[in-house]
């Protein structure tokens, strides 16, 4: 019983919390695509452990049993619920932003004084550092 909550529901919990609660930025969309692919090579693994073990990690990707159209439809519902997933939860966060920072005023400790870019900031303390050198020679 506890194998199973630590493994699936915590991971929910985890995910609720990490929505709703941190001030992270949304995900780019560019993490959808390593979403796919990390997908990709868990089906690739499914298969090989039924060609080294002879089962199915899963049932639906059996194609002896369900044939070749139902299995491909299950794993396109799959990819498809995966980046609709992506998509709520990246929207959810946007929301949570959007409700914290603009309506609530909630923009954080540190929003006032940090530089828009980052590396301006390195380029002025290079900049400082080389002044003072040459000050010096």
């Amino acid at each position: 019983m506890w194998s199973n909550v630590s493994q699936h529901a915590l991971n929910s919990v985890f995910a609720f919390f990490e929505i709703t609660i941190p001030r992270t930025d949304p995900l780019p969309f560019l993490h959808a695509v390593a979403i796919v692919v990390i997908l990709g090579l868990y089906l690739g693994v499914a298969y090989i452990t039924y060609d080294d073990d002879h089962f199915y990690v899963y049932d639906f990707l059996n194609i002896q049993e369900h044939g070749n159209g139902i299995v491909a439809g299950y794993i396109i519902g799959i990819l498809v619920g995966a980046i609709v997933l992506f998509l709520i939860i990246r929207y959810l966060i946007l929301l949570r932003k959007w409700i914290t920072e603009s309506k609530m005023g909630k923009a954080g400790k540190f929003s006032t004084s940090r530089p828009q870019d980052g590396h301006q900031q390195l380029g002025d303390l290079h900049m400082e550092h080389s002044e003072v050198t040459q000050e010096h020679v």
